[in-house]
């Protein structure tokens, strides 16, 4: 779905005339799951084989937005968004979905406008973790995990190889007057799957690429309909809910954990395999220090105490983290990845710390 949004860039003008927007495209997720070699893929296909050339994660929200003016049909592409840029990157989501211009008034007192004339496509170790559903919805999340994808036999690692697959532009650009006829196919087709017609719009404008890519090829590389049910089933989690507090603290925890600030074995543990065994007070401790912002446990309790994945926040002893609440983490890849990162298994964890009511 993401691979196709991007190449649907080509035809933005198009769909923004017709269709209810043009969603953006993150990937993000663990660091070598194979996101920066994805985006210089799809870079390639418009033509940009050199890798310095694709704009830093260090480069302001401004620059980002000129350089989503100054492109016409042309994706933005953001190979490593950092984690201070997150937050500024939510508004420029909403502006580039509907291309709606951002004013801004200069030095003399005039009026400026910047257009947007394209969509952009980001990698991020970041979890965008404060984004809304209403956000979401305007964009193609795909969470990348290490492992995941074997890339050994890609054959498109060197420059050489990638500047050929910009050949395969023209081959789409000759649709531009036919691409409308698909994406009304396809959203016929969608709208049978969900019920969310920003949703709908966002996978049929998917679905139409990947149309003309079965044409172009003659045969059915992937079908449209098995492909907005997979999505479908991947973003189920977003369509009815925000993304809950519980999320984002998880998240802290991994980004804590990575930062090397929140230490396995003193802070928190996992154990059996599938619960997380945190102490809040030594929690809150870190993370006041990394971000400068008070937190209290109360506050984390309040905050989580109604979802269905906290198992107590009635704190038992456990050797040596001390007090510690408990949360089934069994459906969060990243989070067990830890297990994998550090010399101790759940067994011998179980087998070794002590835990006392």
């Amino acid at each position: 779905m993401a691979i196709a949004i991007v190449i649907g860039c080509c035809f933005f003008d198009v769909f923004i005339a017709e269709a209810q927007g043009f969603p953006y495209v993150i990937f993000y997720g663990d660091s070598n799951a194979g996101k920066s070699t994805i985006i210089h893929m799809l870079a390639a296909i418009f033509g940009i084989a050199n890798m310095t050339e694709l704009t830093s994660g260090t480069s302001t929200i401004v620059a980002l937005r000129a350089q989503v003016e100054k492109m016409n049909n042309f994706p933005v592409f953001i190979e490593e968004l950092d984690e201070k840029r997150i937050q500024n990157i939510e508004d420029l989501g909403k502006d580039v979905f509907s291309a709606v211009p951002r004013k801004k008034s200069s030095k003399d007192g005039k009026e400026i406008a910047t257009e947007i004339n394209t969509s952009f496509c980001i990698g991020t170790n970041h979890f965008f973790e404060t984004l809304t559903f209403a956000n979401f919805s305007r964009c193609i999340p795909i969470n990348l995990r290490r492992r995941q994808f074997d890339l050994s036999n890609f054959e498109y690692h060197s420059k050489e190889a990638l500047k050929k697959l910009s050949c395969f532009l023209p081959k789409i650009l000759f649709y531009r007057d036919k691409i409308l006829d698909f994406y009304r196919e396809q959203y016929r087709i969608a709208q049978i799957h969900c019920d969310y017609a920003r949703i709908c719009n966002n996978v049929a404008i998917g679905m139409a690429v990947w149309s003309i890519i079965n044409d172009i090829l003659k045969k059915e590389v992937l079908n449209t309909e098995n492909l907005v049910k997979d999505y479908l089933d991947y973003f189920e989690p977003y369509l009815d809910t925000e993304i809950s507090y519980c999320d984002v603290f998880l998240s802290d925890v991994y980004n804590l954990f990575n930062k090397k600030e929140l230490l396995y074995g003193r802070e928190f543990l996992i154990t059996k395999g599938k619960y997380l065994r945190i102490n809040l007070n030594k929690y809150c401790t870190v993370y006041q220090s990394v971000y400068h912002k008070k937190l209290h446990p109360n506050e984390i309790k309040i905050k989580i105490a109604n979802d269905e994945r906290v198992i107590s926040l009635k704190t038992t002893d456990i050797k040596p983290i001390g007090r510690a609440i408990k949360i089934d983490i069994s459906d969060n890849e990243t989070l067990l990845d830890i297990l994998n990162r550090v010399s101790k298994t759940a067994e011998d964890e179980e087998a070794d710390y002590e835990e006392t009511p």
